[in-house]
């Protein structure tokens, strides 16, 4: 697409621009929620755009680092194109389990919601059961997605480049995803699964007299879960690496973490920034031109269509930019020896050159 372009060929100025429309709109959101009286919105708002602003000003020179692994990332996405097919299929066969597990808790939704929720215990077991099934399989499959393209992304990491990869990558490393790293995304994704159950549960027992209490649980197990999303995200990136057990993959988590916390997090939040108001502003552009060219309608369902092909489209430069700097901060001299060029620019962006990006 003409994003991954814009990505591969200019990805400092997508990085930078980016993150400075989303700054600016959290001043324009602050302003507004002022004009509409809401103070407390708007200070929150006007604080969070002048933490952000002072935060990408002062590391600056952190963003060639970024830019140099975004693009990168770019390239392989362009090259490895299974890589992007095979997300869609993911979801597609997600999109086939929603509709039989839709069909599997319909009966017994439609008896509680006749009787006013008061039916037989059985379906509100059958009920709880089926929705704690279907917040773990949906985790597991975007996890699966994750470990794929972070596998792929290894190899071409520790093979030194294209010219060294070997045939059918992608279905290589989703082999592995699904057979032997498939227990330890069961059951990293069950950490999160259980945490998404709860949150269920109480907003399904919300009373007017309990609704501050309730408010502030759900408040806690959403920053919980959050949290352990996105610990989750890079111990993913070991178990596809090594081949790690969960267990071992969270403790070297820990270790990377330790070393190099504020650099892993300020490169996430740039790059992820960067991703997310491509594709709004991807998915507008084709809300515009349909709403120009046919009628309101069609552009509102180009809208939507095009914020699904984009967010799709970067979950695998999400995960094989966390793949990339993993590899790196675990074996930079993994990379000299198989890709001088490559280490020599990345080392150089790391220190602020924007000409090696």
């Amino acid at each position: 697409t003409i994003s991954l372009l814009i990505f591969y060929k200019f990805p400092l100025q997508a990085i930078i621009g980016a993150n400075v429309i989303s700054i600016l709109l959290m001043a324009i959101s602050s302003i507004v929620s002022f004009v509409m009286g809401s103070v407390f919105a708007g200070v929150i708002t006007l604080l969070l755009a002048i933490a952000n602003a002072v935060i990408l000003y002062v590391y600056r020179s952190r963003i060639p680092f970024s830019a140099l692994l975004m693009k990168t990332c770019t390239g392989i996405a362009i090259t490895y194109k299974g890589l992007i097919l095979s997300n869609y299929l993911m979801v597609g066969g997600f999109a086939i389990f929603t509709i039989m597990w839709t069909s599997a808790v319909y009966p017994s939704v439609y008896r509680l919601n006749e009787n006013n929720g008061s039916a037989s215990g059985a379906d509100g077991g059958i009920v709880l059961y089926c929705m704690f099934c279907y917040f773990w399989a949906a985790q597991v499959a975007f996890n699966t997605m994750h470990v794929t393209a972070s596998g792929v992304t290894a190899t071409w990491y520790f093979v030194g480049g294209d010219a060294h990869m070997p045939r059918n990558p992608t279905i290589a490393s989703f082999k592995r995803a699904v057979t032997t790293s498939f227990g330890s995304i069961c059951f990293g994704s069950l950490l999160v699964a259980i945490l998404q159950f709860l949150r269920y549960v109480v907003r399904s027992q919300r009373d007017n007299e309990n609704d501050f209490i309730s408010c502030i649980v759900l408040c806690l197990l959403r920053c919980l879960e959050s949290l352990v999303e996105y610990f989750n995200h890079f111990a993913f990136v070991y178990v596809a690496i090594y081949g790690y057990d969960y267990v071992t993959a969270a403790k070297k988590t820990f270790a990377l973490a330790g070393n190099c916390a504020f650099a892993a997090t300020f490169n996430e939040s740039l790059v992820n920034t960067t991703l997310a108001v491509t594709s709004i502003a991807a998915s507008l552009i084709g809300f515009l031109v349909f709403w120009g060219t046919v009628n309101m309608a069609v552009g509102i369902v180009a809208f939507f269509i095009t914020l699904f092909v984009h967010v799709q489209l970067f979950r695998v430069l999400d995960s094989s930019t966390t793949a990339l700097f993993v590899c790196f901060a675990e074996e930079p001299n993994t990379l000299a020896i198989v890709n001088r060029e490559l280490y020599d620019r990345i080392y150089a962006a790391g220190n602020g050159n924007a000409s090696a990006v």
